[in-house]
């Protein structure tokens, strides 16, 4: 009889909406793929030794063993072995190099993390071979995975508590609900993408945080963040392959969680939003009350009114009194509130700053 272990699972709202609509489409054809790869894991990395990484191609039960633990809802009929475990060999030692370096169109479709003034962009090139990449970004160990049947780019924390170390994750060469498996090596415990949570083995039940991250152009992601780092194909020594695809916001489900509560939405919905003009121009100004723009050149960034005059994406002209003053990370910053009041999470969105004197603020 298998043991049941429960675990709450945050933003599983979320989670079912990503599995639900994300993984219902074939999705884009991808770059052909490399072939199977044997890799040799170095004992004396962060992750532990003991696991052998062998496979199993039947029932979770063969990969848990029948007394093994699942997690609260787990049904083996979800659950169909495909590969060998890391026969898509996951990324174990991420290369980089610096932006200006990086041989990418500006339309070329990324990932993109920034964790604590650090920022990576990875290709989904790259990680269309490799899907995961194991990296530490900022000091924080991050599990970066891209499913390209459910076209579901995310990042995780590998510490799956406060107290533990960083786990190394591959690939199952599972799907569970329809979407993308991993294993971590310190226990050999499987784990679901989209739902960022251990739903067999040891550790059943237990999940890694979500971290913020886009699925993005490389031309914006390397606007908004320039001295980002980008992940490189040199540890297989394989050509890059650029991958264009899919424009964000084309059939695509934006999942937003703060807490327990969590909405998913398609994420065109969110791109045709338009926000009121006295309900845009409160939101800036709760932003400005909460942290006033920083001084530069003795003089400060006063913010007059702003209009959205155009949708899909959404664009916003907000009047300054000298657009000069405008410091790059208040930009970022504005342009968070307004995601954060109107749930554009997912989308682009296009801030414009021009000059205006007092005067020409409508009443």
């Amino acid at each position: 009889m298998r043991l049941i272990k429960s675990a709450a699972r945050a933003a599983s709202a979320v989670a079912a909406a990503l599995l639900a609509a994300g993984c219902a489409g074939a999705g884009p054809t991808p770059p052909t793929p490399m072939p199977p790869t044997t890799l040799t894991l170095n004992a004396a990395a962060d992750y532990g030794a003991g696991f052998d990484g062998s496979y199993f191609d039947g029932s979770i039960d063969e990969v848990i063993g029948a007394d093994g633990m699942a997690a609260d809802g787990f049904a083996d009929a979800n659950y169909v072995q495909l590969r060998r475990r890391d026969d898509i060999p996951p990324v174990y030692a991420p290369q980089f190099v610096a932006a200006a370096d990086a041989d990418l169109p500006d339309d070329a479709l990324i990932i993109g993390l920034a964790v604590n003034g650090a920022a990576r962009a990875y290709p989904l090139g790259i990680l269309y071979r490799r899907e995961l990449v194991n990296d530490v970004v900022g000091g924080v160990p991050v599990l970066v995975s891209w499913c390209p049947l459910c076209y579901t780019a995310l990042a995780h924390d590998r510490r799956h508590n406060d107290g533990a170390p960083a786990s190394a994750f591959g690939n199952q060469g599972a799907l569970y609900l329809g979407a993308m498996t991993w294993y971590d090596h310190d226990t050999g415990s499987v784990w679901s993408q989209p739902l960022g949570s251990a739903i067999a083995g040891p550790l059943a039940g237990a999940t890694l945080r979500l971290l913020p991250a886009s699925l993005a152009e490389w031309g914006r992601w390397r606007a908004a963040y320039p001295d980002t780092l980008v992940l490189t194909p040199a540890d297989d020594g394989a050509a890059a392959q650029q991958y264009r695809g899919r424009r964000p916001g084309e059939g695509q489900v934006v999942g937003v969680a703060i807490g327990e509560a969590a909405r998913a939405a398609e994420a065109r919905e969110a791109r045709r939003r338009r926000i009121p003009t006295g309900e845009l121009n409160a939101i800036l100004r709760r932003a400005v009350r909460e942290h006033s723009p920083p001084v530069m050149h003795s003089r400060r960034l006063k913010l007059r009114y702003a209009t959205q005059p155009s949708v899909d994406p959404p664009g916003f002209v907000v009047f300054v009194n000298d657009p000069k003053l405008l410091h790059f990370s208040y930009r970022r910053y504005l342009e968070r509130r307004l995601r954060e009041a109107r749930d554009f999470e997912g989308t682009a969105i296009r801030l414009t700053f021009r000059a205006s004197s007092a005067e020409e603020a409508p009443a």
